[in-house]
């Protein structure tokens, strides 16, 4: 995978890439494998965001109630995103929790 000005993403240095995930407001801790693995998945997630999608415009509201959470309106992909993203999170946070 490139970067938007065609350089190879596995070939930059450890500060390019910390650099690069710097711009994009991304951590910068890790080793150079995980710091590759972030970047891929933010250029990833700019293309996908990116892409014109068909959607009605009416608002998200998001409410939570006995830690779920529900929405009404119709959602664009951006909304989509963010929703699981929180959501992945969330496992991913209990799962952890559930190893200790």
């Amino acid at each position: 995978m490139a970067l938007p000005d065609n350089r190879e993403i596995s070939s930059l240095k450890i500060e390019e890439l910390k650099a690069e995930l710097d711009k994009r407001g991304l951590k910068k801790s890790g080793n150079k494998s995980t710091l590759i693995h972030r970047l891929r998945d933010a250029i990833v997630s700019e293309q996908q965001s990116s892409q014109p999608v068909e959607t009605d415009s009416t608002f998200i509201q998001a409410s939570a109630v006995n830690g779920q959470t529900f929405i009404q309106g119709t959602p664009n992909m951006e909304d989509i995103y963010s929703f699981t993203e929180i959501k992945v999170k969330d496992v991913c946070r209990l799962e952890i929790e559930s190893l200790s």
